[in-house]
């Protein structure tokens, strides 16, 4: 693969129309939690992703989204975006 071929870092980031800033206060799992979230992509619109939670607030949730197109690693989503995963 030549230089030409690799992509720049940049490339391929979308911001997530549906997370918000960073809560002043929050709880942080003991264990991660496993739940669906329902993410939704600037370019690429909505997608569920099988994820886990690690904080939350009475309104928002703390997801993992470890995907390219996400400069961070995490987004926090409102309770209605995330279904707990049993099992």
């Amino acid at each position: 693969m030549g230089e030409s071929e690799v992509p720049a870092w940049h490339e391929g980031v979308q911001g997530i129309v549906n997370a918000h800033d960073v809560p002043r206060r929050f709880v942080r799992a003991r264990v991660p939690v496993p739940v669906t979230a329902r993410v939704v992509w600037e370019v690429d619109g909505e997608e569920h992703l099988e994820t886990v939670a690690t904080a939350w607030t009475r309104r928002l949730v703390l997801v993992d989204v470890s995907d390219r197109r996400n400069r961070i690693t995490a987004a926090w989503l409102e309770l209605a975006d995330v279904r707990r995963r049993h099992g």
